[in-house]
């Protein structure tokens, strides 16, 4: 969780600039351990460092080498592997340093070599370029501008947009997305001259310009299962969670009782009683004074293994606006997560038991994959019998009517339903739309000059047909579910919240080799008599409690967080949102969110979760246009340069 920054004077002056220094104190909250800049002519490089690896896999930096100079925010989980390919002693070298040796093998072609989480850039004094690279699944942050006269780089997008200053007008179209709960692109931000350089994405500056290039992507192939498919998750799952154990403090880890959560803390309080380390210590929100929503009960059944020492977090008044004002300013934008407090409270809680890493379970459904999409497998197969099994094992889960849903994937894949379907469009006009396949209707929250000016329900559409769809095959399901927009975005949230207590967050689920394992598993290993995430249940027989091996449902923070804003946030949400606002009518339907808003209180802890998310986006813009953030963003909307 280290700070990287840095600037390319483009003019060829070779002024100086104020912004590395400006960068440098609006980044200064992640390098508690050292900080450091290096300047030559055209090129100035900085690096704060949070300390949390351990001595030898830390270095001061910026790191300078003969011609090359790099910053970054690294660790790596393939040291052992990358230092054979380099003929280096693993052991005297940094995660920093092993990259920077990659690169002075392989050049550009170095990030084929690199597993782990990295953002990095490296300055090539003889070619007089700039090298940047994001992992492969953006969990380490990096944005940059671009002007006619310099680049400029950050860990942080806040710290970008304080020292473009008059420059970082908003981008609308960002904007628009946020309102209708859409994240179009990967490389867009609030502000339209900052950008985020996209997940197993690289970047060069050079003499002729910037030139953009993804270095991997996810593919879907034909699914093939392993000999062993269980004992193979196992040993992914547990080389996953060992590459991310090592730290220079404490380790902890979050643990909610449910079944990623307690998977990763099971698994490394194992991992370390081997090594006969400290024990891990996990930290637990709890809300004991509503036993109806809380998992004690689970977070004790992962602790009855022992070799763990727990930490529990009261939330029971947890109020989703909690120093929003102040987030805010730390984020830089309005941002999607309502329950982003409690993460808040809990790496706040960490830092005060000595803890600087924490293994977290975010992602554990996007990698294993409930496995949805094996029902329209089976549906095309005609293998109704089969498909009826597993409907009404996942019925006995989650609750509905399995025969209705049935119904709705015979009508839709048997013979007899392409027969109706074609009847159907025959009697229709050439130019009325099916019943098949009619994509969802767009949202109506962006409203105004501002949803004209961006075509917001076309670009919602366009999102929406790229994210999971119940009609789409196990593969191409889970393939969307791992290349969505917001997972590289979650990140970034959390990446902020975290360096802001001082702590590292570690995702074991995201983990390439586990990813591309999972993704090419049969469906079957993922959906199994109504028994998502199948192979995860299989694989972790003996290590996981059998009460959280089988947990059939999942926690839900939904009645947590619209507790705490009918109970803490009424007269504010009254305020924003029943007043009469001119500026906020310009951007949102304030009908539409009224009527939202009035639901959301009749319905209480059952509201609807598409309303309490229209709910707080309409509050967090109204809270944000009111932040000094966006003043000075607003007061240069249509002054803003071209970007180059």
């Amino acid at each position: 969780m280290s700070g990287v920054f840095g600037r390319i004077d483009l003019s060829r002056s070779g002024d100086a600039s104020a912004a590395m220094a400006r960068l440098q104190s609006a980044l200064s909250h992640r390098g508690p351990d050292g900080t450091g800049r290096w300047t030559s002519g055209r090129a100035e490089l900085g690096h704060h460092l949070l300390a949390t690896l351990p001595g030898h896999r830390s270095a001061p930096q910026p790191l300078v080498k003969s011609e090359l100079v790099l910053t970054a925010d690294v660790r790596l989980d393939n040291r052992a592997e990358l230092s054979q390919r380099l003929d280096v002693d693993e052991l005297a070298m940094s995660d920093a340093e092993l990259i920077l040796a990659a690169y002075q093998t392989w050049s550009e072609g170095c990030t084929d070599y690199l597993l782990g989480d990295f953002a990095f850039a490296v300055w090539d004094e003889r070619k007089g370029t700039l090298f940047c690279a994001r992992d492969h699944f953006g969990v380490k942050p990096f944005y940059y501008t671009v002007t006619e006269t310099e680049f400029l780089f950050s860990s942080e997008v806040a710290a970008l947009a304080r020292v473009v200053g008059a420059a970082s007008a908003v981008d609308e179209a960002w904007l628009a997305d946020f309102i209708t709960g859409a994240a179009c692109d990967q490389e867009s931000t609030l502000y339209k001259t900052i950008k985020r350089l996209a997940p197993a994405h690289c970047l060069t500056v050079a003499p002729d310009g910037v030139s953009l290039r993804r270095y991997w992507g996810l593919k879907l192939a034909a699914p093939e299962t392993p000999a062993a498919p269980y004992a193979e998750f196992r040993r992914l799952f547990t080389q996953s969670v060992a590459c991310r154990l090592p730290a220079s403090k404490k380790l902890g880890a979050m643990l909610s009782g449910g079944l990623d959560s307690s998977s990763i803390a099971r698994v490394a309080a194992e991992c370390l009683s081997q090594s006969h380390s400290p024990p891990l210590i996990t930290f637990s929100a709890v809300f004991d004074e509503t036993p109806q929503w809380n998992e004690r009960p689970f977070i004790e059944a992962a602790l009855d293994g022992g070799a763990i020492t727990p930490v529990f977090v009261p939330s029971d008044h947890h109020d989703p606006f909690d120093g929003f004002e102040q987030v805010l300013g730390e984020q830089g934008c309005p941002f999607f997560a309502p329950s982003l407090m409690i993460n808040r409270r809990i790496h706040h809680a960490a830092a005060m038991q000595g803890v600087n890493v924490l293994l977290d379970g975010h992602g554990g459904d996007e990698v294993v994959s409930f496995g949805y999409g094996r029902l329209v497998e089976l549906a095309i197969a005609s293998k109704w019998l089969r498909l009826w099994m597993e409907v009404n094992g996942l019925a006995a889960t989650y609750g509905g009517n399995a025969t209705l849903v049935v119904w709705n994937y015979f009508k839709r894949y048997s013979r007899v339903g392409d027969v109706a379907r074609r009847i159907k469009r025959r009697l229709k006009s050439s130019n009325s739309s099916s019943d098949v396949g009619t994509p969802r209707p767009a949202p109506v929250l962006a409203a105004g000059r501002l949803a004209s000016a961006t075509d917001s329900a076309t670009r919602w559409r366009r999102w929406a047909s790229l994210e999971p769809d119940m009609m789409m095959s196990e593969g191409e399901r889970h393939l969307a579910l791992m290349t969505s927009n917001l997972n590289a975005y979650a990140f970034e949230v959390l990446d902020v919240v975290a360096a802001r207590a001082g702590v590292e967050c570690r995702y074991p689920f995201w983990d390439k080799r586990l990813v591309e394992f999972c993704l090419a598993l049969p469906s079957d290993e993922k959906l199994r008599r109504g028994w998502g995430r199948y192979v995860m249940r299989m694989g972790l027989a003996g290590v996981l409690p059998e009460a959280i091996r089988w947990r059939r449902d999942k926690f839900d923070f939904g009645p947590h967080i619209v507790n705490g804003l009918i109970t803490y946030n009424q007269s504010l949400l009254d305020l924003l949102i029943l007043e009469d606002s001119e500026e906020m009518s310009g951007w949102i339907n304030l009908e539409v969110a009224r009527g939202a808003y009035d639901r959301v209180r009749k319905a209480g802890v059952k509201a609807d979760g598409g309303d309490v998310q229209m709910v707080w986006r309409t509050a967090a813009i109204a809270l944000w246009r009111r932040n000094e953030t966006f003043r000075s963003a607003e007061s240069s909307m249509q002054a803003a340069p071209s970007v180059a």
